[in-house]
């Protein structure tokens, strides 16, 4: 599953998580981004942030788990470039300062 996304810091996901209880299945979106991917291969695990009701909330998921139904993008995050600002290099001299004052 994770091949086929490009799961970076900063993007948005939805996951699709199957929770059992007792005999009954339900499966529970969770959406929110990414702030933490950690481990290679079958141990990968994302850390993904939702802010519900003016808390943020922090979910583990493994992403080769069974209980991950699906995992999709939302949205990604793009690469930003920097501008160079430009700066104005002003000379004072201590008649200027005397003049002012």
């Amino acid at each position: 599953m994770e091949n086929q996304l490009d799961l970076k810091r900063g993007s948005a996901v939805k996951v699709y998580q199957k929770i059992t209880e007792g005999k009954k299945e339900r499966i529970v979106a969770f959406q929110g981004k990414i702030i933490k991917s950690r481990g290679q291969g079958d141990n990968k695990m994302l850390t993904v942030r939702q802010f519900v009701d003016g808390v943020d909330v922090d979910r583990l998921f493994p992403v080769n788990s069974p209980a991950i139904v699906k995992l999709e993008n939302i949205e990604i995050k793009k690469k930003k470039t920097r501008k160079k600002a430009s700066r104005k290099t002003v000379k004072v001299s201590k008649k200027s300062i005397a003049a002012k004052k």
